[in-house]
C-alpha cells in the first residue's frame, strides 16, 4: 500500500535531495535488510532511471539535480514514481494533480489508469470533479467520516454528484 500525500513539498519529497534519491527512497526498504546495510546503488539507480523515463520526468541531471529545482508537475511525478517502484497493490492519492499543468496531469492519470488495469486498487481523494469523472469507476461522497452517496460509472450524473458534494460540504460547515 502506498500514499501520495496532498503536500508533496512538505510530506512527499526531500526537497534538497536529488531527483534520483527521491525516486528510489521508498524502494530502499525492499532491498536493504537493515539500517546498517550498504545500499546496492546500481540496481536502485537503474530502477530510478527507468521510472523517470516512463513518467517523462523532465530534468537535466537525475543524479545531481535537487528535486526542488524542477517544476511542480515534475515533482509530483517524482512522488508518484517513488511509489510506483514499490509496485503497490493499493494506492491512495490525495489531490494527485493539485497545482500542476495539464500535460503533467494527463501523464499522471495515464499511470494511474495503467495501475488500475494491472489490478491495483486506487483511491483518489480530489476536489476537481471533472478529473474524477474522467478517471473513476465509482465516486463516493462523504460527510463526517461516512459515505453519504455513491455513484457508479463509467458515465456519472454530474448534477447528482455535485449536489451530493455540496450537501456534504454544507453539513461540514
Amino acid at each position: 500500500m502506498a500514499l501520495l500525500t496532498e503536500d508533496r513539498r512538505g510530506d512527499g519529497l526531500l526537497m534538497s535531495e536529488t531527483i534520483l534519491t527521491n525516486l528510489t527512497l521508498a524502494k530502499m526498504a525492499d532491498i536493504v535488510p537493515s539500517s546498517f546495510s550498504v545500499v546496492p546503488e546500481k540496481g536502485l539507480e537503474k530502477d530510478g532511471r527507468e521510472i523517470a523515463a516512463a513518467l517523462r520526468i523532465r530534468a537535466h541531471d537525475l543524479d545531481r539535480q535537487p528535486v526542488r529545482s524542477v517544476s511542480g508537475g515534475n515533482q509530483q511525478k517524482v512522488v508518484l514514481g517513488k511509489w510506483l517502484l514499490r509496485a503497490p497493490r493499493a494506492l491512495i492519492l490525495d489531490e494527485p494533480t493539485r497545482g500542476i499543468d495539464v500535460g503533467a496531469k494527463a501523464e499522471i492519470y495515464t499511470q494511474i489508469q495503467s495501475l488500475a488495469r494491472g489490478g491495483a486498487a486506487i483511491l483518489i481523494i480530489a476536489s476537481e470533479f471533472e478529473e474524477l469523472f474522467g478517471v473513476c469507476d465509482r465516486i463516493l461522497a462523504m460527510a463526517h467520516g461516512e459515505i453519504v452517496a455513491e455513484f457508479s460509472g463509467p458515465v456519472f450524473d454530474r448534477k447528482a454528484v455535485l449536489a451530493a458534494a455540496m450537501e456534504t460540504q454544507a453539513e461540514a460547515s
